[in-house]
């Protein structure tokens, strides 16, 4: 069973979020989520107070469509706009159609900032100061625009074996302890140009790719631009749950296949794990450092 919040929220705890003189959405193309897609967007709406998501439906047959046709008059998910998606290799495609549209576009809502994650992914918060992502962003780029990255943090599979309908935030709760030189984006959208690949956007010339080292603080960007060698830590890391229990990330890896119709880490033949010749980073682990601040 998926996880379902069958609990909407009161007059008070909707009046209780902040408001700012910008906005910040969150773009995300998924597939096959639907036991984990509503604890995300409980996440970002309502923990981190962003204003809008607009998901890119992966599936070939439009699968979340009944559910956001359901949304439309809900307090909270009707700031959730779901549109169909499919094909292979969409990612890239995704992003830019997103930032184009929903930032850009003068007949568009022109989102200030929009940040381009999955929905494994979620942007934790590690200074009490900083209530919501308009806090963080206040801070670290709305003074500079252009991007502004944040590093990958592995949350373990905790040796867990199954799914449980209990929130991904609370099933895993062990990391690596320190994050990862891999970094996705949050872009302004005025100097945003087009995706360079997934984690990474090409921005204007006159316009920089920042950290949260310190305000101002200029990431160290690797080769490819996806990520920030300085991987700082301190003030905000995006918890990248990959791997979750076994099962799952077997189902994962052999079944669902990627959103660019790869099966990475499966033998096809035995339709079990394998990681051999595959990239320390993208190998399963448990977790070392208890870590429940998602949560």
């Amino acid at each position: 069973m998926p996880y379902i919040d069958k609990t909407e929220p009161t007059n008070e705890e909707i009046a209780s979020i902040k408001t700012a003189n910008f906005t910040v959405a969150v773009c995300a193309i998924v597939k096959d989520v639907e036991a984990y897609m509503q604890e995300w967007i409980d996440y970002y709406l309502i923990a981190l107070n962003f204003d809008q998501i607009y998901i890119y439906d992966n599936s070939d047959n439009f699968e979340l469509q009944r559910w956001f046709t359901n949304t439309r008059h809900h307090p909270i998910y009707r700031s959730v706009k779901v549109m169909h998606f499919p094909k292979k290799h969409m990612q890239e495609m995704a992003y830019t159609r997103c930032v184009d549209r929903y930032g850009k576009d003068e007949h568009g809502p022109r989102h200030d900032y929009i940040a381009l994650i999955d929905y494994d992914e979620y942007i934790v918060l590690q200074q009490p100061k900083h209530d919501s992502i308009h806090d963080l962003l206040d801070e670290y780029l709305t003074p500079y625009g252009g991007a502004l990255l944040i590093n990958w943090l592995y949350m373990g599979s905790a040796n867990r074996t199954v799914y449980s309908p209990v929130p991904v935030t609370k099933r895993f709760q062990y990391s690596d302890g320190k994050p990862l030189g891999i970094s996705k984006t949050i872009v302004k959208s005025s100097d945003f140009v087009r995706m360079l690949n997934p984690h990474s956007a090409k921005i204007l010339p006159n316009s920089n790719v920042y950290d949260t080292t310190f305000p101002g603080s200029l990431a160290n960007l690797s080769p490819t631009r996806s990520g920030n060698s300085k991987k700082p830590s301190k003030v905000v890391l995006l918890y990248h749950y990959r791997f979750m229990s076994d099962k799952e990330f077997l189902i994962k890896q052999c079944w669902r296949y990627s959103l660019s119709g790869s099966i990475r880490l499966c033998d096809e033949k035995t339709k079990t794990i394998t990681v051999k010749g595959k990239s320390p980073h993208l190998r399963p682990r448990v977790g070392k450092v208890f870590d429940d601040k998602a949560w």
